[in-house]
């Protein structure tokens, strides 16, 4: 009888022990940071990249503190463009600054603001302003995958934002991710990397956009089986072409 209750009691300390453990090994911070650090760390940081999509233009410049991102569309003998220049947002038809429209707003939060966000995930996660939360792996398709939930600290009249990153556990690359963000629409996207390739130390990707059927109510963290079970809308395929790399100096004083 002793010798069973001993036995269940080195089993409970092993299994309490193995708990503790798992935990311990779970630091979302360190797996976003070693993340950002395998798709391209400080030489995305300081860089100058410029790509075509589609009919669009964009160059996206950041050196230290500074980031100006630009993305510009001609049709005919018009060209629009629209800049961000640290946190100071125009929009411009034929060289002219316009006042702010419906189109001109939406076309800077679409076609830049929202399109740089996502093309700069995960280094814009790496900000106070986040919630980190790794949760279990999970696999998609075949291939297992560390599963980072990111979420904001509420801010009055801010959205709520809400990202879930499927990372390789292998690569350290986010291969999927699942969005609930405003500025790329009232829809629940899921994003699948495609052609990913290095350039100058850094990691570039396509993408294919999915989304769940439009009455889907599969909630944002399950939507990776929707994948799984091939029941996802295909809504897009973005190819990134002309990408072109130049890397700056990194200001160590900084």
């Amino acid at each position: 009888m002793l010798k069973q209750l001993t036995f269940y009691i080195l089993l409970l300390l092993i299994l309490a022990m193995g708990c503790a453990s798992d935990a311990a090994h779970k630091d979302p911070k360190a797996l976003l940071l070693k993340s950002i650090e395998r798709s391209g760390g400080q030489y995305f940081l300081n860089s100058h990249i410029t790509f075509n999509v589609k009919d669009l233009n964009y160059s996206i410049y950041r050196k230290d503190i500074i980031n100006n991102f630009e993305v510009t569309r001609e049709v005919d003998t018009t060209k629009y463009k629209a800049t961000y220049k640290n946190g100071s947002e125009a929009y411009f038809i034929n060289g002219i600054e316009q006042e702010e429209t419906f189109y001109s707003k939406r076309f800077i939060e679409a076609k830049l603001a929202g399109f740089v966000y996502i093309f700069s995930i995960p280094f814009v996660f790496d900000h106070n302003s986040v919630i980190l939360d790794q949760l279990e792996d999970v696999t998609i398709g075949k291939t297992n995958y560390h599963t980072l939930h990111v979420s904001f600290k509420p801010l009055l009249d801010d959205p709520e934002n809400e990202f879930y990153l499927y990372i390789n556990t292998e690569s350290f690359l986010v291969d999927f991710f699942t969005e609930k963000y405003d500025l790329t629409g009232e829809r629940i996207l899921f994003r699948k990397a495609i052609n990913r390739r290095q350039i100058d130390s850094i990691q570039i990707a396509d993408q294919y956009i999915l989304a769940p059927k439009r009455g889907d109510s599969t909630e944002l963290k399950d939507i990776y089986k929707l994948y799984n079970n091939l029941t996802l809308e295909d809504l897009e395929k973005v190819e990134l072409r002309n990408v072109k790399i130049k890397l700056l100096e990194v200001d160590e004083s900084l």
